[in-house]
């Protein structure tokens, strides 16, 4: 999504930096989400990488309560968010705007 939405590639860089950061740091990968305050809490629960890194604990976890979610929760939230990004993604590159954007990034202009 973010590929889509800049407009260079140290655009893209440095928005990356931004972004990863701290929705790693909010995935429960360094501590368990319900060890968070409230606020923080509900930003980790609404950060699709916190499912990511959930599914992740569930292979190496011998008890369930190991594990922040369900695995049908994890699951059914990252299929939800996959499809929308990809939706998004489909119809932002479809534009005009963006499609003659990169074809002229990829040609060098020559078009």
């Amino acid at each position: 999504i973010t590929a889509v939405v800049s407009k260079s590639l140290d655009n893209f860089a440095a928005i990356m930096n931004f972004v990863i950061f701290p929705v790693f740091f909010l995935s429960g990968a360094l501590y368990p989400v319900d060890n968070l305050p409230t606020i923080l809490h509900w930003i980790a629960v609404a950060n699709p990488f916190t499912y990511g890194v959930d599914l992740i604990k569930h292979s190496i976890a011998i008890t369930q309560e190991s594990t922040d979610f369900p695995l049908h929760v994890d699951a059914l939230v990252l299929g939800a968010f996959s499809i929308v990004a990809i939706g998004f993604a489909s119809w932002k590159f479809t534009q005009e705007s963006t499609l003659a954007t990169l074809i002229n990034k990829l040609t060098g202009g020559k078009r």
